[in-house]
């Protein structure tokens, strides 16, 4: 491991007549979300006030799911897994004014906002008031007592909600359509609408106050000299009210023209075709995630599982955006996490648990440190005493506790495969090598003196001090077999290998006398410059060499803290190597300006981040500022890593995944930096990602939540 690592969002919404972008406006500071998934989606297009059809149910028992064929196997599990789990999260009720959730015009209409059943048949109409379970007061109240003074927690519904009965899953498809035709308004056709907008005292009599939309739009129409309204507070309007039209918060303006209104200003693009993209939508008759290949369609079946709600009074789902548009994509195509199965052995149930974990946060690229100094637990048939000596257990443990079978190993990769996650093996060498010391001695470089005498070095010992003898053919076999192995354990989904290739200790070479006589006579001297040569041949005629055999692209720790430029290291690996940046995000820019591909780490270390660890994971940049398009397209992404001191089987999920996760969503898109939540703007941040660390909770994921809460899973 590396030494120098170790040491909202929506208040009030924006609605315009055809579409919705979701812009988030603060209520005072705080901005909620209006949908709570993680990572939010580029593009959502909420209901506007003419078309929003309210909260709809989903059972189980009631919703045929069909995904077309070319989908394959691993969507249609993930389809059915969407209703057979809830996870039921209640937080503290929100008593200031404008409430997120109960003031969106999204999700229940002015005019039907509500408290009670009483104001539902206010005006001799029937139904009754549909309070969400997570928000309801009490058992006698409804809403909380601060609901009079700004919005009302329910929306008026029939005695039932109405219910969505099919989910449409498909791949292949073209990108998004434009959202202007999804979602186009429902309105009369020359009913122009203004949104916080008004016209001051250019009114007529009467009024409609108390009335619904198309109530009011019958009045005009029988007024003399009326040409529009405004709502919710039904003032009639003169017919030049368009000409002195101002913007006024708390005020939609409805004007009749002859024409039809001019369309809104076109949205931004789409995101372009890529892997993982979709799009998904929500009608009265069902819903149809289309994905550009089948892990979009898997994505958008992640997203669709967050957005339902699982209502515990109607013991059901419910979506409560209707219509609804979203239109989404990735950034980068390495999403990684990262786990070190060496200084604490992580038992196979808990990496399975973990890889459906990061499907619902859309991380793709599962980076497996399987083996290192402090043990060996990676079972290969060419070598298997080195797992027999080298594990935790070691030859005395006669059930293998601590060692990944062949057949272990072949179940993470299947779980990942139907998780759409790529695994990527790493064996570590020539450095961090200690455990394969004890079955084969002779294959290291003979500094055990030098590591007995040179005191505390790295670590919490002098374990990755050592390293192999990089002179010995016997060792440079062995290592070549190791990474043939894994690159066929990992089988084709994955084009990557990761070959290690950090912190060798020269030090170490250069206490042995063969490997310094053998530096001496190849490069002339014996400095840290010809050691480093030495590290460099390795790593290319070994490691390297042992990828492309295997048809694998190599991936390495970066080598030299200059990166280009450094005439050790400059085209001695092959072009197509990915560089894992960890030593400075300086080296990021260079690699990628010199045309190699990177995957950046630096921020991205889990352990040691206190509890407000995952703000730092989420705040830190990936993309270099300055870089041409061209060199952008060489940073794949980033990755969390979960280095194992202090992380192993019982708190992976409490600390790596409570911290961790929040990188998901910088992987995923570009967002605005976030604040704590003891701040008025991390509020709703931080109720967003608390409850997607509940939503994890059903995939047997416990993140130490970030604000108070209240969650279970449900087996519906």
């Amino acid at each position: 491991m590396h030494q120098q690592a170790r040491i909202f969002r929506l208040a009030v919404q924006c609605l315009a007549l055809a579409i919705i972008i979701q812009t988030p406006e603060a209520v005072g500071d705080v901005q909620y979300s209006a949908i709570n998934v993680w990572p939010e989606p580029i593009d959502t297009v909420f209901p506007t006030t003419e078309n929003v059809l309210g909260p709809h149910l989903l059972t189980r028992t009631s919703v045929s799911i069909d995904v077309a064929p070319n989908c394959g196997a691993e969507v249609s599990v993930a389809a059915n897994e969407v209703l057979s789990l809830a996870t039921t999260y209640k937080a503290p009720t929100r008593t200031y004014t404008e409430d997120a959730y109960s003031s969106a015009d999204a999700w229940c209409s002015v005019d039907k906002r509500c408290v009670s059943n009483a104001d539902c048949n206010a005006n001799g109409g029937g139904g009754s008031c549909y309070i969400p379970s997570d928000r309801k007061w009490s058992s006698t109240q409804g809403c909380s007592p601060s609901a009079k003074y700004n919005a009302g927690c329910g929306c008026c519904s029939d005695t039932t909600l109405p219910a969505i009965t099919k989910i449409y899953v498909s791949c292949g498809g073209t990108q998004t359509p434009t959202r202007t035709s999804q979602m186009s308004a429902t309105a009369a056709q020359y009913w122009w609408v203004y949104n916080s907008s008004d016209c001051g005292y250019d009114d007529v009599t009467p009024v409609c106050t108390g009335k619904t939309v198309d109530e009011c739009k019958a009045v005009c129409l029988k007024t003399t000299g009326c040409g529009g309204f405004n709502y919710p507070h039904g003032i009639m309007k003169k017919t030049d009210c368009l000409q002195h039209k101002t913007a006024q918060g708390g005020s939609t303006l409805y004007i009749l023209e002859s024409t039809p209104q001019p369309p809104p200003p076109p949205p931004p693009p789409p995101p372009p075709p890529a892997p993982g993209a979709y799009t998904l939508d929500v009608t009265p008759k069902g819903i149809n995630i289309s994905g550009f290949d089948a892990s979009g369609a898997a994505y958008g079946l992640a997203t669709l599982a967050q957005l339902l709600r699982y209502d515990t009074s109607l013991k059901a789902h419910v979506l409560d955006f209707v219509p609804l548009h979203i239109s989404d994509a990735p950034k980068y195509q390495w999403r990684g996490y990262m786990i070190d199965s060496s200084r604490h052995f992580i038992p196979v149930a808990e990496i399975l648990q973990t890889l459906d974990a990061m499907y619902a946060a859309k991380l793709n690229v599962f980076h497996w440190h399987i083996v290192d100094s402090p043990s060996f637990p990676f079972q290969s048939a060419a070598y298997p005493e080195l797992s027999v000596e080298g594990s935790w257990g070691g030859a005395f443990d006669d059930t293998n506790s601590t060692v990944y079978s062949i057949t272990d190993i072949k179940a993470v990769v299947a779980r990942a495969k139907s998780r759409f996650v790529k695994v990527v093996l790493e064996i570590d060498t020539p450095a961090h090598t200690l455990s394969i010391a004890k079955s084969h001695p002779e294959m290291m470089a003979n500094c055990w003196e030098w590591m007995a005498t040179s005191h505390y070095k790295v670590d919490v010992d002098s374990d990755d001090c050592m390293a192999l003898n990089p002179t010995n053919p016997a060792a440079r076999r062995m290592v070549s077999t190791l990474l043939q192995e894994a690159a066929v354990l990992e089988g084709p989904t994955s084009p990557w290998l990761h070959l290690g290739g950090d912190e060798v200790k020269y030090p170490c070479w250069n206490s042995d006398p063969q490997i310094q006589a053998f530096v001496n006579k190849t490069y002339g001297d014996t400095s840290t410059t010809s050691y480093a040569k030495l590290q460099a041949e390795w790593t290319a005629n070994v490691s390297c060499a042992a990828a492309l055999a295997a048809g694998k692209i190599p991936v390495v720790w970066q080598p030299t803290t200059q990166g280009p430029g450094d005439p050790v290291w400059d085209n001695k690996l092959p072009e197509s190597t990915v560089y894992m940046i960890w030593l400075n995000a300086a080296s990021a820019k260079a690699y990628a300006e010199a045309g190699s591909d990177v995957v950046y780490t630096t921020p991205f270390y889990v352990a040691g981040k206190g509890s407000n660890g995952y703000l730092s994971v989420y705040n830190a940049p990936i993309m270099p500022d300055g870089l041409s398009p061209a060199a952008q397209k060489h940073v794949l992404g980033a990755e969390i890593c979960m280095w194992g001191e202090s992380m192993g089987p019982g708190n992976l999920g409490v600390r790596a995944f409570q911290i961790g996760a929040a990188g998901a969503e910088s992987f995923w898109r570009d967002h605005a930096k976030g604040t704590a939540v003891g701040s008025d703007t991390g509020l709703g941040l931080g109720d967003r990602y608390n409850r997607f660390l509940c939503h994890l909770q059903r995939y047997g994921i416990r993140g130490t939540p970030v604000m108070p809460s209240s969650c279970r899973v449900i087996d519906v």
